[in-house]
């Protein structure tokens, strides 16, 4: 019987404690969430950039520092036009302000350099 009661009150004393760090747990979550907010803009440009798959700028440097031919040079050119223009565009989707009316003024990429890239 006292072997019982012992079963018991530790079922009782982790359920408590189960319950205790429960709570924590979702406070903690609120907390994060809370601060997260603010960092949402932030958080998608870097997703949507895919910084892990670009090179650095010595990486960058140094590939360009071996290209010999005038096509291949061309063809970085544009490659870099068109990744700048693509973050310009994630960054006008995710910033706060929002749009500032600019865009019709700017000209747009031609559907040839599309065609060419992709």
């Amino acid at each position: 019987k006292s072997h019982l009661e012992t079963v018991q009150s530790l079922i009782t004393d982790r359920a408590e404690r189960q319950a205790q760090l429960t709570s924590q747990l979702e406070a903690a979550e609120a907390r994060n969430a809370e601060s997260l907010a603010g960092q949402g803009p932030a958080l998608n440009i870097a997703k949507n950039t895919c910084r892990p798959n670009l090179w650095n700028a010595q990486d960058y440097d140094l590939y360009l520092s071996t290209l010999t031919e005038e096509r291949h040079i061309d063809d970085m050119k544009k490659f870099f036009t068109v990744v700048k223009e693509g973050n310009d565009a994630i960054m006008k989707k995710e910033s706060p302000g929002g749009e500032n009316g600019t865009e019709a003024s700017e000209r747009k990429r031609s559907r040839s350099v599309n065609n060419d890239l992709y």
